[in-house]
């Protein structure tokens, strides 16, 4: 029951996040992307995750940050364009800001991944939503892998 509470808490504020970051965020044609898969914000650590970049000419490199120092992250490239990389298991350490970036300096939405040791995490999409989208919340669960308390809204 406290799980579940902490879920509820946990959804309310991460849509009065979404809310708020979505209202100064526009989408401009040709803008290039970072996209995650699995696709959410919150991942439990042992997991997999991948890295694409979208909208790039040319070479392609995937930035991170995590608290005030940028790094490089070490990961797989799992395409041939090198605009793809996967990262096979993610640890607490991996836990920060995400953007591709190209030689010439053009940049990606930025993608904040937590990664966690708990038992529970809040399924939410990562960036970007636009308002006027649809968006699903949940709560997952480590043990069962099964959403809960999902919670629908319209952006």
């Amino acid at each position: 029951m406290e799980a579940t509470a902490l879920c509820f808490r946990l959804l309310m504020l991460e849509f009065l996040l979404e809310m708020h970051i979505q209202s100064g965020y526009t989408r401009r044609t040709g803008a290039a992307l970072l996209r995650v898969d699995p696709n959410r914000l919150q991942h439990f650590d042992y997991e997999s995750l991948s890295f694409h970049c979208d909208g790039f000419d040319g070479s392609i490199n995937l930035r991170g940050k995590r608290n005030t120092e940028e790094f490089r992250p070490v990961c797989e490239v799992i395409e041939t364009s090198s605009s793809s990389c996967r990262i096979s298991q993610i640890y607490p350490t991996d836990m920060g800001e995400y953007w591709c970036e190209s030689e010439a300096g053009k940049r990606s939405n930025r993608v904040d991944i937590t990664i966690t040791a708990g038992p529970v995490i809040l399924d939410s999409p990562a960036f970007p939503l636009l308002e006027g989208d649809n968006v699903t919340l949940s709560c997952m669960s480590r043990k069962t892998s099964t959403k809960q308390a999902k919670e629908s809204a319209k952006l």
